[in-house]
């Protein structure tokens, strides 16, 4: 059995969710979608893993060969 995790809304996320989410927007838009990790701060990680984890969003390496 799925446990099905209540839907995220700009109203539930914390500050620091908030602006990572902000963040993330922006590198979609002047960046393809890809960030740059030097640029996160310290939780943000922990962040990524978690909504990663939640299906919120798709955080990993980008293959290069």
């Amino acid at each position: 059995m799925t446990t099905t995790l209540p839907a995220k809304t700009l109203d539930t996320m914390s500050k620091e969710e908030l602006s990572l989410l902000l963040f993330l927007e922006t590198q979609a838009v002047d960046y393809g979608g890809r960030v740059d990790t030097k640029h996160l701060k310290n939780n943000d990680v922990d962040i990524l893993k978690q909504w990663n984890k939640e299906d919120f969003i798709s955080f990993g390496r980008i293959f290069f060969n």
